[in-house]
């Protein structure tokens, strides 16, 4: 099992890749900043493919990031005045984009444990040592 700690703990540093065994798959986690911002990115078998994101397959159920965007605008939302209407008009201009970016650490770790099975921490040369 994973100390999701101990993991946090390293990649908020944003020096040192975590790198962890889920299921037959081998991932790595990275922290980076973007403006104010910190993301975790997150590397299948040492790479970002981005047709995972973009196509239905195991590996984007599995560990990419799920992001709702409605194309109409809140303010357009609140002229209709049914509001049985407005979820309807809401619920059919939402669409679902994946990415292999991360920016809650514990929306990623809810994903993980939700989505596969087994989880461990690989262990590096050096922490052997």
């Amino acid at each position: 099992m994973v100390d999701w700690k101990e993991v946090e703990v390293k990649i908020m540093d944003c020096q040192i890749p975590v790198e962890l065994q889920i299921d037959e798959y081998d991932v790595t986690l990275i922290c980076t900043r973007e403006k104010n911002s910190l993301y975790t990115v997150i590397f299948i078998n040492g790479k970002i493919n981005f047709e995972w994101c973009t196509e239905d397959c195991d590996i984007r159920k599995r560990f990419m990031c799920p992001q709702k965007k409605c194309l109409i605008s809140q303010k357009e939302l609140s002229g209709i005045r049914n509001k049985r209407n407005r979820q309807e008009f809401k619920d059919r201009a939402t669409y679902t984009y994946y990415t292999p970016y991360w920016s809650s650490f514990n929306r990623l770790k809810k994903h993980l444990m939700e989505n596969n099975k087994i989880i461990e921490m690989k262990k590096n040369e050096e922490e052997e040592l």
